[in-house]
């Protein structure tokens, strides 16, 4: 078994080492080919021998460097007068200009070789020593698991069998380094660090056999031993290389995998795990390489999740990733209290110049800790004792970046991670079957982490808004999430959850009084602590009222923004107003949206779409004369579409009140496209007058469209002309359901013709004339035939048909009057076109069925039609050329 461990450990070495060779060879050559061209470039462009004959006195194309400083010039007004410069010179003959030379370039800077590249270098040079390394320690590990299988030696034998070995490669290391040294320019190089490094993976698993294998020592011996085993390894790493670290970091992560650890009590595990990864902290604090604090901080955490993920209990595994994270902001820089100096990480991302200076490794170290140690919390919050675990862990580390490292502003923005994650927290499948007064603590926590996140933003010199914000937002978005997918009001009751709001609500406002001292008025942090403040009232709305009312209060708290955003000139109240209008909008529109308007009482209903329409026009209002002109638009184009939601419920209850099967199939897709067009529109109105505002409002403009020509297509789809089985019509001739599916869409067609560009405002009235004739054509249908037969297998009758003659004769003489009255030529021509279909249908349809009088009389009537409607022709033409 041992044998084949160690092929598998040597074959995996051979993968890694052969590709990294080739890399290292493939670097070596680019850098000898940069350093050729570098000596090229200083050594300076090569002379002919026949160009230094031909003009021997030519200057050198680069004048040689000084030794000296030149002098500085003195002024012409204080120069001393020379009597051989003064007497006028001869005149001399003037000389060919020499050309400038080019001011040479400099060389470009050498290329500083990364972490990565000093490790694999270091490794293609001296692997050697690590498999030898790896050898000694799988010997200890060995020779435990030998006395387990053949049973030769006792228990105790085999533990101090394995303690000896241990002990006697740390004492050859030792030997080694006392007589010739561990440095790099010693004939021993790197044995002292083999030895030893390979004692202390045999010490840790001695230790461990002793307590997991054989029981012969409790926890508090385990405890013991291990803290002795890792003071020594502190003590060694601070007067080896680096190279000892990394053979102790590494085995002893392994080596609990080695002596079979599975998921049964992993505690001892863990605490071995956490003060071998302390151990490589507290080396590397004295070592300052980086790379040591970086496995220090990866590996025990790995195999600590691996055994985690085997079945082990989170809740210890969680502690310790907690820990190391709180370690990693003070070890590697040797001090109590975080103080990193420099520029946050989220900040070093956008630069661009060159060379790019990275940020220092502690800077890294701290940051990825938090960040990592926070995925961990989350990844282990697999029960509801693990979640109130991982909601304290990244409290104190929200905690720990605001209040401890407030002289650290080079790892501010590590704060991003825990408050993120916390919120992804309040969504986990475990919480609902867990106590509901976990729900409080966990808001609780929330609320704790918020008052760190303030206490930050008061003694910051720098980002105060946005550590305020922070505050903010994470109480309220964790008490968000929890009332969107934890249902505290059913679990905890109605009224203690509306005071958990209302309670925040007060503890928000409180902070935007503070804020506004310490400001000296009401400023953006005085807002984003209002905003908090009236997102907790509206929620606690949201809980206690019913759907009338609760419209109410949504309004009333437009109009409080506004009032305060007039008031204490507040532009950040926008993003409330911005966020009531969509909650309105999902309110008629969604939940409880047309359904409600639709059947539910009447006067709830009025309530329901006045106050709709009467909150954004008082905050409209109160804005008027203020310079908030987004801010009016989006009030403006939110009042068009809700009275144009308005409109079109209320038309459709009167109709179900004089008949009351009037919704079918076609009437439901014609009220959709009606109402999804006129949130589309108001859309397309907001990019107009402000623009694109990023990818937001363009791609809610096309969903919009999208949706209403999808529900329009429905209604031309299935109507009653081909299917008046789905597609029935109630009522009588115009006043009948057919107008919700096809009148509705064509009047919002018309209308947004107006408002769109020219090219869709023609397309859009395109769409508006047909939709309107059609219904014409449903009319027409329902006089001669009712609403029983509107199918057209059913056949057409004469006067059906001399009655669609009719009214396209009128629809093109309204064309030609609203050509002449506009002077539009496209109008002339259309009904031209129209006049051009009404003979052809006259000629060819009409002509077939009529006889006697009545075929003498309809001729007669058109060709006077025709002959009136070419003389108003001519006479709009005349009347436009002149």
């Amino acid at each position: 078994m041992g044998f084949l461990v160690l092929v598998v450990v040597y074959g995996l070495f051979c993968l890694i080492a052969v590709p990294v060779l080739v890399f290292q060879v493939l670097g070596l050559k680019r850098r000898m080919r940069e350093l050729e061209q570098i000596a090229a470039f200083r050594a300076g462009p090569p002379q002919s021998t026949t160009d230094n004959k031909a003009a021997p006195t030519a200057a050198p194309t680069q004048a040689p460097r000084p030794k000296t400083p030149a002098p500085s010039p003195v002024p012409e007004a204080t120069r001393a007068p020379d009597p051989v410069t003064t007497a006028s010179p001869p005149p001399r003959p003037p000389a060919a200009a020499k050309p400038t030379p080019a001011p040479p370039r400099p060389p470009a800077p050498a290329v500083r070789p990364t972490q990565a590249d000093l490790f694999f270098g270091w490794l293609a040079q001296n692997w050697a020593y690590v498999l030898s390394a790896i050898s000694l320690a799988l010997a200890g590990i060995f020779l435990v698991q030998y006395g387990i299988e053949t049973g030769i030696l006792t228990p105790t034998l085999r533990v101090l069998a394995a303690l000896v070995l241990g002990a006697s490669l740390c004492a050859a290391g030792e030997w080694i380094r006392r007589r010739s040294g561990d440095g790099p320019d010693t004939h021993t190089a790197f044995l002292p660090s083999t030895f030893s490094g390979a004692g202390i993976v045999v010490l840790y698993a001695a230790v461990l056999a002793a307590r997991h294998l054989y029981g012969l020592i409790g926890v508090e011996g385990t405890f013991f031993g291990l803290a002795t085993v890792s003071a020594v390894a502190l003590v060694f790493g601070w007067f080896y290389g680096p190279f000892l670290a990394a053979i102790g970091i590494a085995g002893g992560a392994v080596a609990p995998y080695l002596l079979g650890a599975d998921s049964g009590d992993a505690t001892p595990f863990i605490v071995y795990l956490t003060l071998l990864a302390l151990t490589g902290l507290a080396i590397d604090a004295v070592k300052q390489t980086g790379w040591i604090t970086g496995a220090a901080l990866t590996l025990p955490p790995g195999s600590a999740l691996v055994m985690a993920g085997m079945g082990a209990e989170p809740i210890p595994v969680q502690i310790m990733v907690t820990l190391l994270a709180l370690a990693a902001l003070v070890l590697p820089i040797r001090r109590l209290v975080p103080m990193h100096e420099g520029r946050p990480l989220a900040l070093w991302l956008p630069l661009k110049t060159r060379p790019k200076v990275l940020p220092d490794w502690h800077v890294v170290a701290a940051t990825g800790a938090v960040g990592t140690a926070s995925l961990a919390l989350l990844g282990l919050a697999t029960d509801a004792d693990a979640v109130v675990i991982a909601a304290g862990g990244l409290t104190l580390l929200t905690l720990a970046i605001a209040i401890w490292a407030v002289r650290a502003p080079a790892i501010a923005d590590a704060v991003f991670a825990p408050v993120a994650i916390f919120l992804l927290l309040m969504l986990s499948p475990d919480i609902p079957a867990a106590p509901p007064v976990l729900l409080s603590v966990l808001l609780v926590l929330a609320v704790l982490a918020g008052f760190g996140l303030a206490w930050r933003s008061e003694r910051s010199r720098s980002f105060r808004a946005l550590w305020a914000a922070l505050a903010v937002t994470l109480p309220s978005a964790a008490a968000l999430a929890l009332m969107l997918f934890q249902a505290p009001e059913f679990r905890l009751g109605t009224w203690p959850w509306t005071l958990h709001l209302l309670g925040l609500a007060a503890l928000f406002t409180l902070l935007a009084e503070r804020f506004a001292a310490a400001d000296g008025g009401p400023r953006n942090r005085t807002a984003y602590a209002t905003l908090g403040a009236l997102t907790m009232i509206a929620l606690a709305l949201f809980t206690l009222l019913g759907l009338a009312a609760l419209t109410v209060a949504l309004a009333v708290l437009l109009v409080v923004a506004s009032l305060l955003d007039r008031r204490f000139d507040m532009p950040e109240m926008t993003l409330f107003t911005l966020a009531g209008l969509a909650t309105l909008t999902w309110r008629l529109v969604i939940d409880p949206g047309t359904v409600f308007s639709t059947y539910g009482p009447l006067f709830e209903v009025l309530v329901h779409h006045a106050a709709a329409l009467a909150g954004p026009a008082a905050a409209l209002a109160i804005l008027t004369t203020h310079p908030r002109p987004r801010t009016r638009v989006y009030l403006e184009t939110a009042l068009w579409a809700f009275g144009g939601i308005t409109i079109s419920v209320l038309f459709t209850r009167w109709l179900i009140e004089v008949e009351p099967n009037a919704i079918g199939v076609t009437e439901t897709a014609g009220i959709y496209a009606t109402i999804w067009g006129i949130l589309a529109l108001a859309q397309y109105e907001r990019l107009r007058k402000l623009g694109r505002a990023g990818w937001i409002r363009p791609t809610l403009a096309l969903i919009y469209t999208l949706m209403a020509l999808g529900a329009l297509a429905g209604a031309l789809l299935i109507n009653p002309l081909f299917d008046d089985w789905l597609a029935e019509v109630t009522g009588v001739t115009i006043f009948n359901s057919s107008a919700l599916s096809y009148l509705l869409p064509a009047i919002l067609l018309a209308v947004a013709s107006r408002r769109l560009p020219e090219t869709a405002g023609r397309v859009a009235m395109g769409g508006a004339i047909g939709l309107a004739a059609f219904w014409t054509i449903l009319q027409i249908r329902i006089f001669w035939q009712g609403t029983e037969g509107l199918a057209i297998r059913y056949g057409i009758t004469q006067g059906e048909i001399s009655t669609y003659t009719g009214a396209m004769l009128l629809l093109g003489a309204a064309l030609f009057y609203q050509a002449v009255a506009s002077g539009s030529a496209l109008l002339r021509r259309a009904g031209l076109t129209l006049i051009g279909l009404t003979v052809a249908k006259v000629f060819l349809i009409d002509a077939a069925g009529l006889t006697g009088l009545v075929r003498v009389g309809s001729f007669l009537a058109l060709g006077l039609s025709l002959a009136g409607l070419a003389w108003l022709d001519r006479w709009a033409s005349g009347r436009r050329v002149g």
